[in-house]
């Protein structure tokens, strides 16, 4: 009786244990909801799309990205130029999609991170003959910036964080808006800053922008419901008492519903885009304009 009480319990505790495990445990994202792609990918897959557009075989750098990503089972610590290469040139020579290993999860995926950061645009220029009358180029590219102002000095944070990435740089230096969007949040970062929130226009990816001096708002137009574009300054760093790190930072975030994102390849893969500032009385502004068409 003793025996068969104590295995009841036993089973009622088993029970109970694997209740609460359930409700307790984080879910689990799948593979294909990841977006962990090395910066030098990003820079070689977009730069074969680039160069593939006065071809008459143009190829898309997200379907490259995708493909390789099925190849690879979306584990791309072992990346090679050389293996992206390959997938391009069966694009070339005119290989169906159908014929080639493809997951369409990873381009959904990875079009909801990516797709708006390169496309066509028109973008102002030095006028040789008039400065205060900027050229417009049409261009394709790169069109979404790195966050820091372009001639101000920063350092990447070496441990890069799962929620975002911390970049170092002086207290006031100007903070860029990666992409357009909505102003829906300015709140108190809990550190002596302010946190800025950016939902962009196709309403997929929001930005956290953290750290940013208070008088960014008090001195500045930019509120909720504003509209900022793609290298914006939406405001300046400012030295806070975070304990996570001694050092002014901007924290950077970049979240898409269900998708577990890897910011600090994102922001390297940025760098190479960085929005011209002039000092315009006590702010700073932008020296170029850049359209995007619809």
């Amino acid at each position: 009786m003793s025996s068969c009480f104590h295995r009841l319990i036993s089973l009622f505790v088993a029970v109970i244990a694997a209740f609460v495990a359930s409700c307790t445990a984080v879910p689990s994202i799948p593979r294909q909801k990841t977006v962990h792609i090395p910066h030098q990918a990003l820079t070689d897959a977009l730069q074969f799309d680039i160069e593939s557009q006065n071809t008459d075989t143009p190829v898309d750098w997200i379907s490259l990205l995708a493909f390789l990503a099925a190849t690879y089972g979306n584990d791309f610590s072992g990346y090679q130029k050389s293996d992206l290469q390959a997938i391009r040139n069966r694009f070339t020579n005119g290989e169906s999609m159908e014929t080639l290993k493809f997951s369409p999860d990873y381009y959904e995926t990875f079009s909801s991170v990516l797709k708006a950061y390169a496309g066509p645009f028109y973008r102002q220029s030095k006028n040789p003959i008039d400065s205060d009358s900027p050229l417009w180029n049409a261009g394709y590219g790169l069109r979404a910036f790195f966050p820091i102002a372009e001639g101000f000095r920063y350092f990447h944070d070496n441990n890069p964080k799962s929620s975002g990435h911390r970049l170092f740089c002086n207290d006031g230096t100007p903070i860029i808006a990666i992409e357009g969007g909505t102003i829906e949040k300015i709140t108190p970062d809990n550190c002596g800053g302010q946190q800025l929130g950016i939902r962009s226009f196709d309403q997929k990816r929001y930005y956290d922008y953290v750290h940013l001096s208070p008088d960014t708002f008090s001195q500045n137009p930019l509120q909720e419901g504003s509209v900022v574009l793609a290298g914006d300054v939406i405001g300046y760093l400012k030295k806070t008492n975070c304990k996570c790190a001694s050092m002014p930072h901007l924290f950077i975030g970049i979240h898409v519903d269900n998708i577990r994102i890897d910011t600090h390849q994102i922001i390297t893969f940025l760098e190479k885009n960085k929005s011209a500032v002039i000092k315009d009385g006590n702010e700073y502004r932008r020296k170029y304009q850049l359209y995007i068409p619809q």
